[in-house]
């Protein structure tokens, strides 16, 4: 199955999943981990040698995502609820980019996604993200492109 109607099979799948969502974890685990996967992630630890690793970590009872590449921090995505208020993720994106030092900061609620560089984060600069996209509102197409577009940024697949 291609990337984009795997996008579009996720997008339909989120709608009916919404109401047994109810926690953080289960947005972690039925939304983000998915799409992730989709993009081209795999959850194993950094040091499996693969090129792109996701290991979940959690800090002051908040839970986000490490993307390594090569054994280095590439992306640190901090998500929430996807009922709560993303600025919550900038903020805990701004807290993780400053002890960790990853290239880029994906914030998401499962549902909306926000890529920033590192000089966006350490500016504090969320007004105007690399990309951002709705997963249930963007056409799969759309999604699909703009992955192609970042992919050399992002070293996906």
């Amino acid at each position: 199955m291609n990337r984009k109607t795997a996008i579009k099979k996720l997008a339909s799948r989120i709608n009916l999943m919404l109401p047994c969502i109810y926690s953080e974890e289960l947005t972690a685990h039925a939304l983000v981990i998915p799409f992730l996967q989709i993009v081209g992630s795999d959850e194993e630890m950094p040091e499996s040698g693969s090129s792109i690793s996701m290991l979940m970590k959690r800090r002051n009872g908040h839970s986000n995502f490490a993307i390594f590449q090569y054994n280095r921090l590439n992306i640190m995505v901090a998500y929430s609820h996807h009922q709560y208020n993303m600025d919550d993720c900038k903020t805990f994106l701004n807290d993780y980019w400053k002890k960790f030092r990853s290239k880029f900061g994906l914030i998401t609620n499962g549902i909306k996604y926000e890529m920033y560089s590192a000089a966006m984060i350490y500016r504090n600069d969320y007004s105007k993200p690399l990309f951002n996209f709705c997963i249930t509102t963007t056409h799969a197409g759309k999604i699909n492109s703009i992955l192609n577009q970042y992919q050399d940024l992002l070293v996906l697949n």
